[in-house]
């Protein structure tokens, strides 16, 4: 496709996904999924565990004096999941990640997670996924070269809850002409990463209800975007965009297959590698340790 070609189009979800699943993706989902199951209560912990009186557990001495007619002389605490936190993944849809079976191991990680929190805790993480990408077309309106956009994906705040979907996620770039409503064939995704965050943070604000929110972020590198100027973005921009906008915001970013370059490591903060061993605990701990720090 011609890349300086202009197109009056709007944006489709739907088109972010194609029809099939590989079987490999959902072994490596089932797998992730267990791990999480193990995990993920603990995410959302208080810090302060409630105490109550058992007829076993540790011994209450204050209570000694009761042994004789009462035998809830003991204790036991427990610690109560806090359900108001908003969980929103950024998964990065550019053509890049097609290649390696990026965007099906991406996929797998982000529907173990929604699996394992709809089965295990009834959906109380509230979680919100987004595809993210900037088409390689411009648009043919008031607005000027390349724009990022986002296509919500998923939502467990909604009644229909497909897991399973986030599976079928796609590179192409979710827009159709406006005229004929049919998709703009060929038009691939490049990289926004954080050139979004002002539209998302906008977004957020209006529909995130609960008093936390967790930024998950899953790119495969770096920031990839022309303007219509001619000039183009830098890593650096990246940085600067997360420092404004999640400053004070729990946030991580997962590398897909382990990008190396310590410039990267720079503009980013708790990065996760994929090809750890350790994926879910490692995330886990992160996320944990995010949302107690900012309790």
């Amino acid at each position: 496709m011609d890349s300086n070609r202009t197109f009056s189009a709007k944006l489709d979800p739907e088109q972010s996904f194609s029809e099939d699943i590989y079987s490999w993706q959902l072994e490596e989902r089932e797998d992730l999924f267990r791990g999480f199951s193990r995990y993920i209560t603990g995410l959302l912990e208080s810090r302060k565990p409630r105490r109550f009186s058992s007829n076993r557990g540790l011994l209450n001495t204050r209570k000694l004096y009761q042994h004789s007619y009462n035998d809830q002389v003991f204790y036991r605490q427990t610690q109560t999941p806090n359900s108001d936190t908003t969980f929103v993944f950024l998964i990065d849809a550019s053509g890049s990640m097609r290649s390696q079976n990026r965007m099906a191991k991406c996929t797998a990680v982000v529907s173990a997670f929604a699996k394992a929190n709809h089965l295990v805790m009834n959906d109380k993480i509230r979680m919100e996924v987004f595809a993210k990408g900037t088409p390689s077309f411009n648009f043919g309106s008031f607005v000027k070269g390349r724009v990022p956009y986002l296509a919500r994906i998923y939502s467990n705040t909604t009644q229909k809850k497909d897991y399973d979907k986030i599976l079928r996620l796609n590179t192409n770039a979710p827009f159709v002409k406006t005229e004929k409503g049919t998709l703009l064939g060929g038009a691939t995704n490049l990289t926004p990463e954080f050139l979004l965050l002002p539209a998302l943070m906008q977004w957020c604000k209006k529909n995130i209800t609960t008093k936390k929110m967790v930024i998950i972020n899953l790119t495969d590198g770096a920031i990839q975007h022309d303007f219509s100027n001619g000039s183009f973005a830098k890593n650096e921009d990246s940085k600067i965009l997360r420092v404004k906008y999640l400053r004070g915001i729990p946030n991580t970013t997962i590398f897909i297959d382990g990008w190396e370059d310590s410039q990267l490591e720079e503009v980013y903060q708790n990065v996760i590698h994929t090809d750890t061993n350790d994926l879910v605990p490692q995330f886990s701990k992160v996320l944990q340790r995010l949302i107690q720090d900012n309790a």
